[in-house]
């Protein structure tokens, strides 16, 4: 399988995602399907880190796409425009791919630049965590709407309030480096999300957390890394009810062969490159369309 043929299939897997959230009475093994397009889409950005002419150019056509998503959910979520809505418009997958990508590019930069190191270590990571914490503030005490802090995150491109937060970023981030090593990128990949099943199936992170008996260092930790904990630790262990149907973002492990089956010289799905951008421009258009229709028209 191609490049190419990953993007279309992971079209599919957000169109049944988009089923599964915005139409009502949709089987759940839609959004089941669903959660194999995040890890499609970042082995896509992976590739293509390494074969576009201009890495940078890429990057801002990422933010461009991720920036204009941000503005679309922002808007589609304003009461006064789109009012009585059941589900709000939701997904960002370009953010997602753009903090993967800058991460990408630091680290590049930083090897090229060794003098520079600390520098741009520093900067970046500053950057990052600071916004993270203006976040926090922002939402548990200034109570900003969640909406308005999602576009103006979007805007600075933190890796922690891209969707997925920091280990669907950093997931991005050890594919591009293990892309040409399949034992290693199985390796990296069950580990991540060995993670997120261990999180489901015993709610371990959220136990944890309630120890330290604060609701805001809860909220900083999920915020950190994306992981659901908020009362999970009242889930009893292994429960596929919790596990199917609440907290199934470890369902993404079934990703890996498909991600495993594409090749970089394999046979391509289309023969002309702009077909290639029209399966990227499909991801916002069936999303929003879906959830219209899902809306207004059912």
């Amino acid at each position: 399988m191609s490049r190419a043929g990953l993007r279309i299939l992971a079209v599919i897997f957000v169109i049944a995602d988009s089923v599964g959230t915005y139409i009502p009475g949709a089987p759940m093994i839609f959004q089941w399907l669903g959660r194999l397009a995040a890890p499609c889409y970042l082995f896509c950005m992976a590739w293509s880190m390494d074969k576009v002419k201009n890495r940078r150019q890429y990057l801002l056509i990422l933010y461009g796409c991720s920036v204009g998503m941000g503005i679309l959910n922002f808007v589609f979520s304003m009461p006064s425009l789109f009012p009585v809505v059941a589900t709000a418009a939701s997904g960002n997958l370009f953010a997602t791919m753009f903090a993967s990508g800058c991460m990408i590019e630091v680290f590049e930069y930083q090897r090229e630049h060794p003098e520079k190191r600390l520098m741009v270590w520093g900067i970046y990571v500053a950057w990052q965590l600071g916004g993270a914490a203006v976040w926090c503030v922002l939402s548990e005490i200034v109570m900003v709407p969640t909406n308005t802090l999602q576009i103006i995150f979007t805007v600075c491109g933190n890796v922690f309030l891209a969707e997925g937060s920091f280990l669907l970023v950093f997931l991005g981030f050890l594919l591009y480096y293990t892309k040409k090593n399949r034992r290693a990128m199985r390796f990296c990949y069950f580990m991540i999300f060995f993670v997120y099943f261990i999180n489901a199936s015993t709610g371990l992170t959220g136990r944890v957390m309630s120890f330290l008996g604060s609701d805001i260092l809860m909220v900083v930790a999920e915020l950190l890394t994306g992981l659901s904990m908020y009362g999970t630790w009242v889930t009893a262990n292994f429960s596929l009810d919790h596990m199917l149907f609440h907290d199934y973002q470890w369902m993404m492990f079934a990703a890996l062969p498909i991600l495993l089956f594409c090749k970089e010289n394999g046979v391509p799905a289309f023969g002309k490159k702009p077909l290639w951008y029209l399966s990227g421009a499909l991801y916002p258009v069936s999303l929003y369309f879906l959830w219209f229709f899902g809306n207004y028209l059912l």
